[in-house]
């Protein structure tokens, strides 16, 4: 598997109505960057995707490459040059268009997915991982019973409560991934080397 991979943090910027990071496309990516001002790259919320946005973010904040393109298990993603200039990583697997389409939460059974040609971007939320959400409801009704506050405070017993043990989950899903790519010694690289790697070539 070679060395290893850094974690290298992006910004996951909220453009969405009612947004907590700021009424405008600049309040949101300021409100971002001045949390992660080494941020180089990017997924929005919901994949919220306009030119406006993906300019400004490599002509002003000086961004390199962007992660904003869901499919469901795609064979054959490779790069793509942007044409705003950044280099797009299509996304492989995510966790709620895995829930939304209710697909099977056995990884195992995709196996010939995981094999075919091209790069794998996984992206799964840390709350349906820790909740081993089986469900997008499931994950919802966590939601809507706390206000903001309460849910960014819940306690680590508080958690535990709350996760589901019953019926597999995302975050069985997303263990068997890795399992999976390990047993298999795939590569695992971050976008940061992926990009690397684009430029030397």
């Amino acid at each position: 598997m070679g060395k290893k991979t850094a974690i290298n943090l992006g910004i996951h910027p909220n453009f969405l109505p009612d947004s907590s990071h700021g009424s405008s496309y600049k309040a949101v990516i300021d409100t971002c960057m001045s949390i992660i001002p080494e941020a180089r790259g990017f997924r929005s919320h919901r994949l919220f995707d306009v030119t406006d946005i993906t300019h400004s973010l490599r002509n002003e904040y000086d961004m390199l490459y962007v992660s904003n393109l869901g499919t469901v298990m795609q064979s054959h993603i490779y790069p793509m040059l942007h044409e705003s200039g950044l280099v797009h990583f299509p996304i492989f697997f995510e966790d709620g268009t895995h829930l939304s389409n209710e697909l099977d939460l056995n990884i195992f059974n995709y196996a010939h997915l995981l094999d075919s040609p091209g790069i794998k971007v996984i992206s799964f939320h840390p709350m349906n991982f820790v909740f081993n959400s089986p469900s997008l409801s499931y994950m919802r009704n966590i939601k809507d019973s706390h206000t903001r506050a309460e849910y960014q405070n819940l306690t680590e017993t508080q958690i535990s409560e709350l996760q589901n043990r019953t019926q597999p989950g995302i975050g069985d899903t997303v263990l068997q991934i890795i399992d999976y790519v390990l047993n298999n010694h795939y590569q695992i690289m971050s976008m940061e080397e992926m990009y690397q790697m684009i430029v030397q070539e």
